[in-house]
């Protein structure tokens, strides 16, 4: 079998966000990484894929909820992440209701 090129990603809640840089992922700004929606097929946006790309770093006006949670998957070696209103949470991050 030919090389396969495999990817780690970090699965994560939503809640993990606060509901102003969720805000931010609807704005689509320049403050956030390239990602790429997770939604539904009737069009509903449940979450986002965030890619990291080394070397890259996320805007210096980047939410520091995603600076941590980009911190957290390059200790893993994820070079993916995946913020995702069903995900897990993790006492390593705080969490916000909203």
């Amino acid at each position: 079998m030919a090389d396969l090129e495999i990817h780690r990603m970090l699965t994560l809640s939503t809640a993990h966000i606060q509901e102003s840089t969720a805000n931010l992922f609807d704005l689509n700004t320049d403050d956030l990484p390239i990602f790429y929606e997770k939604g539904t097929d009737d069009g509903d946006t449940y979450g986002w894929f965030i890619p990291i790309v080394a070397g890259e770093p996320f805007p210096h006006t980047c939410p520091t909820d995603l600076l941590a949670i980009r911190a957290l998957a390059e200790s893993q070696g994820c070079d993916w992440i995946m913020l995702d209103r069903d995900g897990d949470t993790t006492e390593a991050l705080p969490t916000w209701e909203w």
